[in-house]
């Protein structure tokens, strides 16, 4: 059974998958520090994929302890990812979201490992010259620190690639994952307040916290945002397709409704 690394593997977005890896018959190695995610999410993985995974508990960092033997690829979620608090901590995301890809990238050159999937932003293209964006739209500076983590490491990974090829690469752009998948217990479920606007939603109706509507002048039928969403269990099973087909896609793709 081959495996994959999977560095954020207990996060939302990497716990789910953790599961798609396994349904296609990987064995996923989850790495993951518990920074903004909870030990009952492993806790719970285990039970539905019984025993058939792996999990490190390290940062990216220490990635170098990680066996490599067998690791056909790895996918990089392990990343600070709120808007708000980047603009509040800038150095800490430029610090940890830069330094663990540096970390990963190296690793994949040493243990010579083929296929590397990096979980980027549709944050990459600022505001956009067009909708829909697409794959040609080109990249630029963004609005928040996290958007610009998310460019300066595609940047990265371009110069990387160039001196690597025979490394099999592919970012996936994206916005707003919402769901869980049927029958694993591993929704959403971070330590912060949840940035999200179904999570938002969910705590208000609980409860818990405010939801507040930004802004009532956008070009809509009613003065409001209309944003898209996007199934995490497609978004999951998105990255495993493309990691099966690495030799024959392309090097960037977008991910979002039809």
């Amino acid at each position: 059974m081959k495996k994959v690394i999977v560095t954020g593997g207990a996060g939302y977005i990497g716990s789910h998958t953790v599961v798609s890896l396994y349904r296609n018959g990987f064995l996923p190695v989850i790495v993951d520090n518990f920074s903004n995610s909870h030990k009952i999410i492993i806790h719970n993985l285990s039970k539905y994929l019984n025993f058939s995974y792996q999990f490190v508990n390290l940062d990216c960092s220490n990635i170098f302890s990680v066996d490599p033997t067998e690791v056909c690829g790895i996918i990089h979620f392990a990343a600070c990812k709120s808007v708000g608090e980047s603009v509040s901590r800038p150095l800490w995301y430029y610090k940890n979201n830069l330094e663990s890809l540096l970390w990963v990238l190296n690793y994949i050159q040493t243990n010579k490992i083929n296929n590397f999937v990096f979980s980027s932003s549709c944050t990459v293209y600022g505001r956009p010259e067009y909708v829909p964006v697409d794959e040609g739209h080109k990249i630029t500076s963004s609005p928040s620190p996290y958007g610009q983590t998310k460019v300066i490491c595609e940047r990265i990974i371009d110069d990387w690639k160039k001196n690597f090829e025979d490394v099999n690469v592919c970012n996936l752009r994206y916005f707003n994952p919402i769901g869980a998948m049927p029958q694993v217990p591993i929704g959403e479920y971070p330590k912060q307040e949840p940035e999200n606007l179904v999570s938002r939603l969910m705590n208000y109706a609980s409860g818990k916290g405010m939801f507040c509507i930004h802004g009532n002048d956008y070009d809509t039928h009613d003065g409001s945002a209309v944003r898209d969403y996007l199934d995490v269990g497609d978004l999951a099973n998105s990255h495993v397709e493309v990691l099966k087909y690495m030799e024959e896609l392309e090097e960037v793709f977008g991910i979002g409704r039809k």
